[in-house]
Order: structure tokens, then C-alpha cells, then sequence
């Protein structure tokens, strides 16, 4: 009988040892998944379930996607070609990335000037699409086609509707009369001022005045889009020639 009964202990601890085993073969295992979410960020539940899988325990963590550069170029923001910088506190700064851009007060425009709505007589000659400007990203020129019926002005010449002209960094862009003059167009290819000025400044090709040593530009604080300002640019190659002339004559 006594054999019988350790017999059935024996068993009985046998069985409790299998059970003991295959739990921390899963304890085990699960704390191998859990290392690998940890390192790949995964916060599912399936390992709260207990789910495993023997397959998924042995085989290696892939993370070539780092060094895939496809995936990087698709991470990096797109560059602008250019930028409108506004002239006005009730027009908006536009950076553009698609290559034909248009713009007016209708539905189907990349820019709508919503915010003129305030100022009636200023929008009351916008047409629903006022201009578009072409970009070729081979010659990096930039075409500005007048599509409205009161017109659109480049330096305070009027386009024409169906006609086009290229556009220089520091073209001015207004609507119907010179004096709503509402952009500023500034290409990215070309830089021609420090950028100490143009930080503060929305510098424009818009002439004030003119003389032998430079020119009288005008320029609008970026701080308000409201004030205007002169700003003198000299020449230096006319400096430089007029001191070597006073030089000479000093010397005589």
C-alpha cells in the first residue's frame, strides 16, 4: 500500500515539475517579446494575453528600414522655389513649392485673398483668378501671367491680361493700380542683399530715386508689412572710380 501511495507522490511531483518547466519556458519567452517591443516601440497587447510564438521567438529584429534611403528622402520637407512676401498687414506670406501657382478671389486658386474681403475697394476689382506664375526649374526663371480683367502690375507696369513677364527677386505685385501693390516676390536661387537687412526688410526693385553713385530703393518693415521705408544702395564700382578720380586730382 505504502508503495502504491509514493508510487502516485512520485507522479504527482513529476507532473508539478512538467507544469513548472513548461510555465517558465513561456515566462521566458514572453520576456524575450517584451525586450523586442521594447526596443521597437510595439505597445500591443498580445503579450498580456500570453500569446507566443515560437517562430517570432527565434527569429532576428530587422531594422534595415533605418538605412533605407527611399524612406529618409520621403521624411525630408520639400524646398521652396520661391516666396511672396506681403506688402500689406492684411495679406498673408506665401512659400511656393508647386511649379504654376494662381491666385485671385475664386474657389479654385492656391492663394484667394480672403483677408481684402475687408477692404472693399481693393477687392471688389480682384478677378477669380487675378495672375499665375510659371516656374521652369531647368532655367530657374519665373513668368508672372496676367489672367484679370483690371489688370496686374510688375513694378507699377501694367501686365495686361493674356500677357506674361519674368520676375527678378524684389518684383512688386499689385492689384488693378500701383497703389495696391500687394506682394513681393522673393526667389530663392538669388540673394543680392546681407542678410542683417533682409531680416528686418522686405526689400523690393521698386526705384524712388536714382543718381551716379546708386539708387533709392523702396523697402517695407517686416515687422508690421505697414511701414515703408528708403533705402539708399550704392554703387561700389562708381565709388570706387569717382575716389581714384579725386585722388588723381589731388595729385595735380
Amino acid at each position: 500500500m505504502s508503495s502504491i501511495i509514493a508510487l502516485k507522490d512520485k507522479q504527482e511531483d513529476s507532473g508539478f515539475n512538467r507544469t513548472v518547466e513548461s510555465d517558465k519556458r513561456v515566462i521566458e519567452s514572453m520576456a524575450r517579446k517584451l525586450s523586442l517591443r521594447l526596443i521597437t516601440g510595439d505597445t500591443s497587447d498580445s503579450l498580456v494575453s500570453g500569446e507566443s510564438s515560437n517562430a517570432d521567438d527565434t527569429q532576428p529584429l530587422d531594422l534595415s528600414f533605418e538605412d533605407n534611403p527611399d524612406s529618409q528622402q520621403q521624411q525630408q520637407p520639400r524646398q521652396s522655389w520661391a516666396r511672396l512676401e506681403p506688402l500689406r498687414h492684411d495679406v498673408d506670406p506665401f512659400d511656393l513649392f508647386n511649379p504654376v501657382w494662381t491666385c485671385g478671389r475664386g474657389l479654385d486658386v492656391d492663394y484667394d485673398f480672403a483677408r481684402l474681403r475687408g477692404d472693399i475697394k481693393i477687392y471688389q476689382i480682384l478677378s477669380r483668378k487675378q495672375f499665375r506664375l510659371e516656374y521652369d526649374a531647368e532655367t530657374k526663371k519665373t513668368n508672372l501671367v496676367d489672367l484679370s480683367l483690371n489688370g496686374t502690375l510688375v513694378n507699377n507696369v501694367m501686365v495686361g491680361k493674356g500677357n506674361s513677364v519674368e520676375l527678378c527677386c524684389g518684383d512688386v505685385i499689385a492689384l488693378g493700380f500701383s497703389r495696391y501693390s500687394v506682394f513681393a516676390f522673393q526667389s530663392m536661387e538669388t540673394t543680392k542683399y546681407p542678410k542683417e537687412l533682409t531680416d528686418k526688410l522686405i526689400m523690393t526693385n521698386v526705384a524712388l530715386g536714382k543718381g551716379g553713385y546708386g539708387k533709392v530703393l523702396l523697402a517695407t518693415m517686416k515687422s508690421d508689412g505697414r511701414q515703408k521705408v528708403a533705402v539708399k544702395v550704392l554703387n561700389r564700382s562708381a565709388l570706387t572710380a569717382s575716389r581714384r578720380f579725386s585722388r588723381n586730382i589731388a595729385k595735380k
